[in-house]
């Protein structure tokens, strides 16, 4: 018989300056990033997909989230063509708010 052993692999935890969430220094009202490794990594160990700017952005609310979706939309092209409503992701084609 066979003895394996099984190995767990967890990112060390953000210092503690940086945002618990994604492990990034920002101000609490600005959005995460989510391209940051510890993010991704802790969420594909909770078995979620990788994050999205619509996870990034979840808690960043009035002119500030405006701005953010405004160069998004911009630089990536998101945005509903027929609502103007936040996409998903670039994965889901279909708006969230009209689902077109």
């Amino acid at each position: 018989m066979t003895n394996t052993k099984t190995n767990t692999f967890q990112p060390l935890p953000p210092p503690p300056e940086a945002c618990s969430t994604c492990a990034i220094e920002h101000e609490a009202t600005s959005p995460h990033n989510p391209q940051s490794l510890y993010w991704q990594t802790k969420r594909r160990l909770e078995g979620l997909p990788a994050p999205t700017w619509e996870d990034a952005l979840a808690h960043v609310t009035g002119a500030e989230r405006e701005a953010w979706e405004s160069q998004l939309k911009d630089v990536y092209g998101f945005g509903c063509p027929e609502c103007g409503g936040w996409k998903h992701d670039h994965n889901d084609y279909l708006c969230k708010v009209c689902r077109t």
